[in-house]
């Protein structure tokens, strides 16, 4: 119903009707949180708008403008509490330079296929015009660069096109709102030399010169003079550079996003004279070196040729193929290199040579020759590994841009994803009646993500829309290479099917190299240099792993202090299918030195966890393992493995405690102790026992089990004089006591466990129990003595233990709290929370505030407190974690009173409210204290 002009002059309509704001003002502050949709502080639009007043005078300006604002357009578009101010478009308003900005954005980054994608009659002039805030001038700048920088590129897309008319129109935009617009001169010296009028375009060279000098004091750069001295020289009038100097195919598709892949190959192209394009087969290689070839078109006076090489099996084929490319007769006197040589040694010119894996070596030959008598040629290759010869730049090509994970079903979000956009646009080719929608976004989503971004499943698996749904594709993907065969008569061979494609790059590899491709399939998640080795019994891993990195089969990543390797899924599965492929006596010692692998990994890193100065490697190594470690326990369970499979699982438990897998850790644990012999006495089961005992008491409040379990555990643990489980047993048991509130049995048991972990020199347990001592001893109402613990644990805690120590400052808040001293409380838990946050663990973070609940009860704010709860029980429900036991009782007190203060319908009303709110938004409630 409304609508918003901002370029050029102000204009707020409703229904056709002018809306006129009272003051200059108020429009600028409207315009400002248009723009600016996010939320504002109330200080920071007073200090912008009305800096130059005293702040009682700036708040109130504020205050009436926004009154102002409410009264003409409504609330629900501008809305306002005592501390934040936003701006909501959705449904309200339409906006000229919000609709603008999201043509130009989607126009930019390659996704318009035609001239109409963008409405340039959007922009009737600069922003703003008559406004001279200080926020205005940098605005109005950035979205004349848009719109400048949109109809350049609009230009280039109908040169391509060969719509010369219209391309001179638009140029003629570009000139009338930047006179000196160098690149749209050249633009329209080329249009105007391709319609044949040689005249025009020599002509538009004089006005490029005269508004360079009038504009800028400058003169015209090297590049529009060459392209003058061109023109000039041409001896038949008309002749146009684009098909005279040029054998570049025309694609029959367009091109979807790669925007960024663009400037940087072209960036890279300006600084070497041997580029190559590498990547896994179906990446989109080919297209890009087309659409940069064309680009950079202009740049090479003697013209861009291209080289087909995937129809050559003979390394005697690349010559003979490159000479006709570049349109050269036999000659009777010279070779063909020589004629060759001949040709490009003065010429300006782009050589671009598709598909070179299969000849690499020819290639590499005829390159290095080329570049090194003919100086001024650049060459532009594909290859699915580099040429490796002095100069030469490899640039890996990557997928497209995948839609992110947190979200998968809202349309306009996914349609920011390059790889959503090309199944959606080569869908709509096949069936014209297709769009994303609600229903079936989170299939398409997950079929791009599923397929890596590679340009040519996306293709593949959109044309199945001929005879399958979204979601059935989507199904069928675990079978991909029987799903993706329905590629383009016209095409490659090669790229008609996806195991076609990818049959073209193992096929080039060593009898060795394929055998270790396969073995690699293996891991699951990535893995090193060290694991590919352990797990082949190939002397020479290393050089062969750095081979498939080369030949774009396994993806190196070299960032942090060691390089991890993987695949793409698409290839990860076509080298499992190889491997299946294997007799069961020949896959059973390749995945017995997996699981020998991560068994070492991980019980040598048990003794670095928790008291530690390298806990954060050791943990982040883990981490990256995860994937293989379930791997190598699945498969140790289910073939004969048994004891290898329990010592892993033991060995795991710490690393899952000190990362909070709980799920991870409760499920894992369960299936490991059912595999145990009930007559064994040793301190893996004793271990498996007790923490199992653990989720029973914790997660399933399974007492009577628990503390059977409990018994078993102690009874071994002594029994082996095993002090680690003694003091695990010992602790559980004391949580049952706690429950039963036998709180003096409770510190007994709990002082004989600090005394172990103080006797194994391990801190971090020492402060964690002695923490529990202290909340025990709060129950007991004994707060002064439990502040002492409180203090104790926290002096003693550590940088190595800050989970621990963020738990035990939330507890002693608590203390601060009974006592009434609520400014103590808030801070300790604040502080909590905040060290929560720094080392990412939402349990404690949830916890928190759970405390700041109970806090906002105590100070009367009963309908904030049922926001948290609500929040609390979401979130906990979320990560699938029950409240630990120590927090229970508080809990439960706090609900308590709660409901006494406040009525059903208030505290159903804000519950409800709080479990809808996100993660930060539940903490932004609990800090704003």
């Amino acid at each position: 119903p409304l609508r918003l002009f901002v370029l050029g002059p102000f204009r707020l309509e409703r229904e056709g009707a002018t809306i006129h704001l009272p003051t200059h003002k108020a429009e600028s502050l409207l315009a400002y949180l248009a723009l600016h949709p996010q939320p504002h502080a109330r200080e920071k639009l007073a200090t912008l708008f009305w800096g130059n007043s005293p702040d009682d005078l700036a708040r109130r300006s504020l205050r009436t403008a926004l009154s102002w604002l409410r009264k003409e357009i409504g609330d629900t578009v501008v809305t306002a509490d005592r501390d934040v101010v936003q701006f909501h478009a959705a449904g309200h308003i339409w906006m000229d330079a919000v609709e603008f900005q999201a043509q130009a954005a989607c126009f930019l980054d390659g996704d318009s296929s035609d001239s109409t994608a963008i409405d340039f009659d959007l922009y009737r002039g600069e922003l703003l015009a008559d406004f001279y805030d200080d926020w205005v001038l940098a605005e109005r700048e950035r979205l004349h660069a848009l719109y400048l920088d949109a109809l350049l590129r609009m230009i280039q897309h109908l040169r391509v096109h060969s719509e010369y008319a219209h391309a001179i129109e638009i140029a003629h935009k570009v000139l009338a709102a930047d006179a000196a617009n160098e690149h749209a001169h050249q633009q329209l010296m080329f249009c105007h030399w391709s319609l044949g009028d040689r005249n025009a375009a020599l002509k538009q060279f004089d006005e490029c010169k005269r508004a360079l000098h009038d504009e800028l004091g400058v003169e015209p750069a090297p590049d529009t003079v060459a392209l003058y001295e061109r023109i000039k020289q041409a001896r038949i009038a008309g002749s146009s550079p684009t098909t005279a100097n040029t054998n570049l195919p025309i694609p029959l598709t367009s091109f979807i996003g790669r925007h960024h892949e663009i400037e940087t190959v072209k960036h890279l192209l300006d600084t070497t004279r041997l580029l190559t394009l590498t990547g896994v087969g179906g990446c989109g290689k080919t297209r890009l070196a087309i659409q940069v070839a064309r680009d950079m078109m202009d740049q090479f006076a003697d013209g861009a040729w291209w080289v087909e090489l995937a129809a050559a099996r003979e390394d005697e084929r690349v010559l003979p193929l490159i000479v006709k490319a570049v349109g050269l007769v036999e000659s009777q006197q010279l070779s063909p290199l020589e004629a060759l040589l001949n040709h490009l040694r003065t010429k300006h010119a782009l050589l671009v040579v598709d598909n070179c894996e299969h000849l690499v070596k020819a290639c590499a030959e005829l390159a290095e020759t080329l570049l090194s008598h003919c100086a001024h040629l650049r060459i532009l290759t594909t290859s699915r590994e580099a040429l490796s010869i002095s100069g030469e730049i490899a640039w890996l090509v990557p997928s497209l841009s995948l839609p992110a994970h947190d979200d998968l079903s809202t349309p306009t979000r996914l349609l920011q994803s390059e790889s959503v956009r090309l199944f959606v646009e080569r869908a709509t080719a096949i069936r014209h009646d297709f769009a994303l929608t609600a229903a079936n976004a989170k299939a398409v989503a997950h079929i791009c993500q599923r397929l890596d971004g590679i340009p040519l499943a996306i293709e593949l698996a959109a044309a199945r829309l001929k005879a399958l749904t979204v979601e059935q594709i989507d199904a069928r993907l675990d079978d991909r290479f029987s799903l993706l065969t329905t590629g383009s008569r016209t095409a490659l061979p090669r790229q008609q099917t996806l195991r076609a494609t990818i049959d073209w790059s193992v096929d080039l590899l060593t009898p060795l190299e394929c055998e270790l491709f396969s073995q690699l399939s293996v891991f699951t998640g990535g893995f090193t240099s060290v694991a590919a080795e352990a797990i082949t019994d190939q002397p020479n891993a290393f050089n062969l792993l750095a081979n498939l990195v080369d030949k774009s089969l396994v993806i190196a990543d070299v960032r942090g202090e060691a390089a991890r390797y993987g695949m793409l899924e698409t290839i990860q599965q076509y080298a499992d299918e190889r491997l299946r492929a294997l007799d069961a006596n020949e896959m059973r010692p390749l995945r017995r030195r997996h699981l020998d692998f991560y068994l070492a990994l991980a019980e040598s890193a048990g003794s670095k966890l928790g008291n530690c100065s390298e806990e954060a490697q050791w943990l982040a190594r883990l981490d990256a393992e995860q994937n293989n470690f379930r791997s190598a326990i699945d498969w140790a369970f289910e073939n004969g493995e048994t004891v290898s499979g329990l010592r892993l699982v033991t060995a795991l438990l710490p690393f899952w405690e000190r990362r909070d897998y709980f799920g991870e850790r409760r499920e894992q644990s369960m299936k490991a102790l059912a595999r145990t012999d009930p007559s064994e006495r040793t301190v893996v089961r004793a271990t498996l026992l007790n923490f199992v005992a653990y989720v029973q008491w914790f997660y399933f409040r399974n007492y009577d089990q628990a503390q059977t379990l409990l018994e078993e555990a102690l009874s071994i643990g002594m029994e082996l004089e095993d002090q680690v489980n003694i003091a695990d047993s010992l602790l559980y048991m004391a949580f049952e006591a706690y429950r039963q509130k036998d709180f003096t049995t409770t510190q007994q048991l709990l002082e004989k466990v600090i005394a172990i972990w103080q006797k194994l020199g391990n801190t971090a347990r020492v402060v964690d129990t002695l923490s529990l001592r202290a909340q025990t001893t709060r129950v007991q109402g004994d707060y002064q003595r439990a502040q002492g613990m409180f203090e104790q644990a926290i002096s003693l805690s550590t940088a190595l233990d800050e989970k621990i120590r963020a738990k035990t400052v939330r507890r002693f808040g608590r203390v601060a709290l009974q006592q009434g001293d609520f400014e103590k409380a808030t801070a300790l838990c604040q502080q909590s929370m905040k060290l929560n946050l720094e080392i990412g663990y939402k349990h404690g973070v949830v916890s928190c505030l759970a405390t700041f609940a109970g806090i906002a009860i105590a100070q009367g704010q009963n309908r904030r407190a049922a926001k948290l709860f609500g929040a609390v029980e979401a979130l906990f429900r979320e990560l699938d974690e029950p409240m630990l036991f120590g927090d229970v009782y508080d809990y439960e007190d706090d609900l308590s009173a709660l409901r006494v203060q406040l009525d059903a319908v208030t505290l159903n009303a804000a519950w409800a409210e709080g479990q809808a709110m996100t993660f930060e938004q539940a903490i932004e409630e609990a800090m704003r204290v």
